[in-house]
């Protein structure tokens, strides 16, 4: 979902309890967007904290919407993980803390909008809700050959033009980067995929 639909959605929302919640309200609103910077977290990581400009974050988020049906991609973002929202949770509760408790909400009214989305487009399963379901099912998805930090580096070495980059990948004749990336990975992933079976032919 848009972080411009989370922003409308979100004050809508905040509109309603207002009569309720008062200025805390106003903290849930905030909250239901701002939980969404552990994208741009992703983003700096994934660069090698090569690059900061909030601008090519978007265009790489853009980018990775073209791998959402690709077996080798699977996403998460931290703050919306089971091991951010529990400790979340415990401490509003231990506190009693009114305005923790409008951030937790925010927070889950933010998430429950992510699942109806993911769920409507047929990509529920595309994003890990746990750190620790995140490693096991990346472990899982590289055990059947696939590579997805090859999906990363063919981002980054359209998307920042870095000269490291390992793409290895033949140009494209369309010039915009959702057309080219699909096709730079499939190549890399066919040769992979060859690879693979000429290593048990040889067994």
């Amino acid at each position: 979902m848009s972080p411009t639909a989370h922003v409308v959605y979100g004050g809508a929302a905040a509109a309603v309890i207002y009569p309720a919640a008062g200025v805390y309200s106003l903290v849930f609103w905030a909250a239901s967007f701002l939980i969404d910077l552990d994208h741009y977290i992703d983003y700096v990581y994934h660069n090698g904290f090569t690059d900061l400009s909030f601008r090519k974050m978007f265009d790489y988020h853009n980018a990775l919407d073209a791998f959402w049906f690709n077996p080798a991609f699977l996403n998460i973002e931290m703050f919306h993980t089971v091991e951010v929202m529990l400790p979340l949770y415990m401490l509003t509760a231990w506190t009693g803390s009114t305005l923790l408790l409008a951030v937790f909400f925010g927070f889950v009214f933010h998430i429950a909008l992510d699942m109806v989305y993911l769920h409507g487009n047929g990509i529920f399963f595309m994003r890990a809700y746990s750190i620790a379901e995140y490693f096991m099912r990346m472990r899982a998805i590289k055990e059947k050959g696939y590579l997805p930090e090859e999906i990363f580096d063919a981002v980054f070495s359209r998307l920042l033009k870095n000269p490291h980059a390992r793409s290895g990948c033949s140009k494209s004749s369309r010039p915009m980067l959702l057309a080219w990336v699909p096709r730079c990975v499939e190549e890399r992933g066919m040769r992979r995929i060859l690879s693979i079976r000429r290593s048990d032919e040889r067994r």
